[in-house]
Protein backbone atom coordinates (compact mmCIF):
# COMPACT_ATOMS: atom_id res chain seq x y z
CA UNK A 1 0.00 0.00 0.00
CA UNK A 2 3.14 2.71 1.05
CA UNK A 3 4.90 1.81 -2.56
CA UNK A 4 1.23 3.11 -4.19
CA UNK A 5 0.27 6.11 -2.03
CA UNK A 6 4.14 7.36 -3.13
CA UNK A 7 3.90 6.55 -7.14
CA UNK A 8 0.28 8.08 -6.49
CA UNK A 9 1.88 11.21 -4.84
CA UNK A 10 4.25 11.14 -7.58
CA UNK A 11 1.82 11.47 -10.37
CA UNK A 12 -0.07 14.27 -8.59
CA UNK A 13 3.36 15.98 -8.57
CA UNK A 14 3.46 15.70 -12.79
CA UNK A 15 5.92 12.38 -12.44
CA UNK A 16 4.97 9.82 -14.70
CA UNK A 17 4.61 6.14 -13.60
CA UNK A 18 6.54 3.68 -15.84
CA UNK A 19 6.20 -0.30 -15.18
CA UNK A 20 4.55 0.05 -11.51
CA UNK A 21 3.49 -3.38 -10.35
CA UNK A 22 1.26 -3.92 -7.46
CA UNK A 23 -1.24 -6.40 -5.70
CA UNK A 24 -4.91 -6.30 -5.88
CA UNK A 25 -7.06 -8.94 -4.15
CA UNK A 26 -10.14 -10.60 -6.47
CA UNK A 27 -13.50 -10.66 -5.01
CA UNK A 28 -12.52 -14.62 -4.98
CA UNK A 29 -10.04 -13.97 -2.41
CA UNK A 30 -6.90 -14.95 -5.13
CA UNK A 31 -4.40 -12.60 -5.61
CA UNK A 32 -3.25 -10.80 -9.22
CA UNK A 33 -0.10 -8.47 -10.05
CA UNK A 34 -0.66 -5.52 -11.78
CA UNK A 35 1.69 -3.64 -14.12
CA UNK A 36 0.70 0.18 -14.19
CA UNK A 37 1.71 2.73 -16.66
CA UNK A 38 0.20 6.36 -15.99
CA UNK A 39 0.88 9.83 -16.75
CA UNK A 40 -0.52 13.01 -15.25
CA UNK A 41 -2.60 15.32 -17.21
CA UNK A 42 -1.56 18.94 -15.68
CA UNK A 43 -4.42 20.91 -17.58
CA UNK A 44 -7.27 19.36 -16.43
CA UNK A 45 -5.96 17.13 -13.39
CA UNK A 46 -6.74 14.08 -14.10
CA UNK A 47 -4.18 10.96 -14.37
CA UNK A 48 -4.18 8.80 -17.45
CA UNK A 49 -3.27 5.09 -16.75
CA UNK A 50 -3.13 1.90 -18.39
CA UNK A 51 -3.01 -1.43 -16.37
CA UNK A 52 -2.61 -4.67 -17.52
CA UNK A 53 -2.30 -8.51 -15.42
CA UNK A 54 0.91 -9.79 -15.26
CA UNK A 55 0.45 -12.20 -12.90
CA UNK A 56 0.74 -15.57 -15.19
CA UNK A 57 4.43 -13.75 -16.64
CA UNK A 58 5.53 -13.00 -13.14
CA UNK A 59 4.67 -16.59 -12.14
CA UNK A 60 6.54 -18.01 -15.32
CA UNK A 61 9.39 -15.67 -15.03
CA UNK A 62 9.64 -16.86 -11.07
CA UNK A 63 9.20 -20.49 -12.46
CA UNK A 64 12.06 -20.41 -14.75
CA UNK A 65 14.78 -18.38 -12.52
CA UNK A 66 14.11 -21.42 -10.14
CA UNK A 67 14.98 -24.11 -12.72
CA UNK A 68 17.93 -22.10 -14.15
CA UNK A 69 19.07 -21.83 -10.41
CA UNK A 70 18.58 -25.56 -10.04
CA UNK A 71 20.06 -26.63 -13.13
CA UNK A 72 23.05 -23.93 -12.39
CA UNK A 73 23.48 -26.30 -9.35
CA UNK A 74 23.68 -29.81 -10.72
CA UNK A 75 26.02 -28.08 -13.87
CA UNK A 76 28.41 -26.53 -11.07
CA UNK A 77 28.76 -29.82 -8.70
CA UNK A 78 28.77 -32.89 -11.31
CA UNK A 79 31.23 -34.90 -11.35
CA UNK A 80 31.41 -35.26 -14.80
CA UNK A 81 32.73 -32.62 -17.57
CA UNK A 82 30.18 -29.42 -18.37
CA UNK A 83 30.60 -27.05 -20.63
CA UNK A 84 27.86 -24.17 -22.45
CA UNK A 85 29.10 -22.26 -25.81
CA UNK A 86 27.82 -20.50 -28.18
CA UNK A 87 25.38 -22.58 -30.94
CA UNK A 88 26.97 -20.13 -34.02
CA UNK A 89 30.53 -19.39 -32.51
CA UNK A 90 31.51 -22.09 -30.58
CA UNK A 91 32.50 -19.72 -27.92
CA UNK A 92 32.51 -21.37 -24.42
CA UNK A 93 30.79 -19.52 -22.12
CA UNK A 94 30.57 -21.47 -18.87
CA UNK A 95 32.41 -23.98 -17.44
CA UNK A 96 32.12 -26.65 -14.92
CA UNK A 97 35.01 -27.58 -12.46
CA UNK A 98 35.60 -31.19 -13.78
CA UNK A 99 36.11 -30.10 -17.34
CA UNK A 100 38.69 -27.60 -15.49
CA UNK A 101 40.16 -30.79 -14.25
CA UNK A 102 39.82 -32.65 -17.57
CA UNK A 103 41.61 -29.96 -19.68
CA UNK A 104 43.61 -28.30 -17.10
CA UNK A 105 42.76 -24.86 -18.25
CA UNK A 106 41.77 -22.61 -15.20
CA UNK A 107 38.45 -21.13 -15.94
CA UNK A 108 39.48 -17.55 -16.84
CA UNK A 109 41.58 -18.79 -19.91
CA UNK A 110 38.51 -21.15 -21.23
CA UNK A 111 35.23 -18.51 -20.78
CA UNK A 112 35.47 -16.96 -24.22
CA UNK A 113 37.73 -18.85 -26.27
CA UNK A 114 36.88 -21.85 -28.58
CA UNK A 115 38.15 -25.01 -28.04
CA UNK A 116 39.81 -24.55 -31.56
CA UNK A 117 41.40 -22.06 -30.13
CA UNK A 118 42.45 -23.80 -26.60
CA UNK A 119 44.13 -26.32 -28.44
CA UNK A 120 41.25 -28.83 -26.79
CA UNK A 121 40.60 -29.96 -30.93
CA UNK A 122 42.60 -29.09 -33.61
CA UNK A 123 39.64 -29.94 -36.09
CA UNK A 124 37.55 -26.43 -37.04
CA UNK A 125 35.74 -28.46 -39.48
CA UNK A 126 34.45 -30.95 -36.72
CA UNK A 127 33.41 -28.12 -34.47
CA UNK A 128 31.74 -26.58 -37.19
CA UNK A 129 29.50 -30.09 -37.86
CA UNK A 130 29.10 -30.52 -34.25
CA UNK A 131 27.61 -27.23 -33.98
CA UNK A 132 25.84 -27.64 -37.14
CA UNK A 133 24.51 -30.69 -36.24
CA UNK A 134 23.18 -29.74 -32.86
CA UNK A 135 21.11 -27.15 -34.62
CA UNK A 136 19.59 -29.48 -36.49
CA UNK A 137 19.11 -32.41 -34.47
CA UNK A 138 18.89 -30.64 -31.17
CA UNK A 139 20.91 -33.51 -29.06
CA UNK A 140 23.73 -35.68 -30.05
CA UNK A 141 24.65 -38.74 -28.13
CA UNK A 142 27.72 -40.46 -27.76
CA UNK A 143 30.21 -38.90 -29.66
CA UNK A 144 34.11 -40.41 -28.99
CA UNK A 145 36.71 -37.77 -29.65
CA UNK A 146 40.22 -37.38 -29.45
CA UNK A 147 40.74 -33.81 -27.59
CA UNK A 148 44.39 -32.75 -26.05
CA UNK A 149 44.45 -30.99 -22.51
CA UNK A 150 46.92 -28.04 -21.63
CA UNK A 151 49.76 -29.99 -21.65
CA UNK A 152 49.02 -31.20 -25.35
CA UNK A 153 48.25 -35.22 -23.90
CA UNK A 154 45.68 -36.78 -25.54
CA UNK A 155 42.67 -37.09 -23.75
CA UNK A 156 39.96 -40.05 -25.51
CA UNK A 157 35.86 -38.55 -23.99
CA UNK A 158 32.61 -39.63 -25.20
CA UNK A 159 30.97 -36.14 -25.77
CA UNK A 160 26.81 -36.15 -25.54
CA UNK A 161 25.21 -32.23 -26.33
CA UNK A 162 21.41 -30.87 -26.00
CA UNK A 163 20.61 -27.53 -28.14
CA UNK A 164 19.25 -25.58 -24.87
CA UNK A 165 18.13 -21.45 -25.04
CA UNK A 166 19.90 -18.83 -22.34
CA UNK A 167 19.50 -15.55 -21.94
CA UNK A 168 17.28 -15.24 -25.36
CA UNK A 169 20.36 -17.11 -27.48
CA UNK A 170 21.07 -20.56 -28.66
CA UNK A 171 23.85 -22.53 -26.62
CA UNK A 172 24.95 -26.37 -26.98
CA UNK A 173 24.89 -27.94 -23.19
CA UNK A 174 28.01 -30.38 -23.33
CA UNK A 175 28.72 -33.48 -21.28
CA UNK A 176 32.16 -35.07 -21.97
CA UNK A 177 32.74 -38.38 -20.08
CA UNK A 178 36.96 -39.12 -20.14
CA UNK A 179 37.11 -42.85 -21.61
CA UNK A 180 41.04 -42.70 -22.00
CA UNK A 181 41.56 -45.64 -19.67
CA UNK A 182 38.72 -47.42 -21.36
CA UNK A 183 40.10 -46.89 -25.08
CA UNK A 184 43.40 -48.07 -23.48
CA UNK A 185 42.27 -51.08 -21.74
CA UNK A 186 40.28 -51.85 -25.34
CA UNK A 187 43.25 -51.22 -27.25
CA UNK A 188 45.58 -53.74 -25.28
CA UNK A 189 43.02 -56.69 -24.86
CA UNK A 190 42.69 -56.20 -29.02
CA UNK A 191 46.19 -55.94 -28.91
CA UNK A 192 46.49 -59.87 -26.75
CA UNK A 193 43.71 -61.63 -28.56
CA UNK A 194 45.80 -60.67 -31.76
CA UNK A 195 48.99 -62.12 -30.71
Amino acid sequence: IAGTVREVEALQNGVKTINFKNRYRKKNGEYILIEWNAAPDPGNGKIYAIGRDITQREKTINELEESNSKFLKLFYSSPVAMAISDIETGVLLDVNEQYEKLFGFPKAEIIGKTSVALGITSDAEFSKEIRSQAARKKSLKNIDASVYNAKKEKVEVNISIETIRLADKDCIFSVLLDITERKKNEKALQYSEEK
